[in-house]
């Protein structure tokens, strides 16, 4: 929210507003999202601390194994990779109802290249709609026969 050229936000419990961080720490690189996924891992299968971790414990040690192991040189702040991360999983959870969709359906005659394709074609549908998905796939048919 903007007023007086001056940037708020809501804060993580939504009780008020207040001053927007000053700055981004910038978009994310591919390495950066595989390092976040892989620190996920990590962090979460760590059977000395289980889980009866409260979600800042949680996430300072998210940022700690992320930080050690990040070699971009972009400093990315403990929200900023939970809200990451909650873009990376929220696809990574349609991409596995696409899979578990394909599994139940076990084509016959079909090969891991078949159903790779079902897959993703199913995935594109759940990420952008299948009103978009139908022009998508269109546009592509169009541009493969030329």
């Amino acid at each position: 929210m903007y007023f007086d050229d001056h940037e708020f936000e809501v804060d993580e419990d939504g009780g008020g507003i207040v001053d927007a961080p000053k700055g981004r720490g910038g978009n994310y690189t591919n390495d950066e999202d595989i390092l976040l996924c892989n620190t996920w891992l990590q962090v979460s299968r760590d059977p000395s601390v289980g889980g009866d971790q409260s979600r800042d414990a949680y996430w300072n040690r998210m940022k700690e194994h992320f930080d050690l192991h990040n070699k971009s040189g972009v400093d990315h702040m403990e929200r900023s990779l939970r809200s990451r991360w909650s873009t990376i999983n929220r696809y990574c959870q349609k991409c596995a109802a696409a899979q578990v969709a394909v599994d139940k359906l076990s084509p016959s005659g079909t090969n891991d290249q078949d159903r790779v394709s079902v897959i993703s074609s199913m995935f594109i549908m759940l990420v952008i709609g299948v009103c978009s998905a139908n022009l998508f796939f269109f546009c592509s048919s169009i541009l493969h026969k030329t």
